[in-house]
């Protein structure tokens, strides 16, 4: 991940109002049954 990454994530959690390990929770779950094939 590239510092501009981080940037764009840190910018898009505080527009969501949520952490960025909130937002990893959530595509985890959006994409864990990926993982379970």
């Amino acid at each position: 991940m590239t510092a501009e990454d981080k940037k764009r994530l840190k910018i898009i959690a505080a527009k969501r109002e949520k952490s960025i390990s909130a937002m990893l929770r959530e595509w985890i779950e959006k994409n864990a049954e990926e993982a379970e094939e």
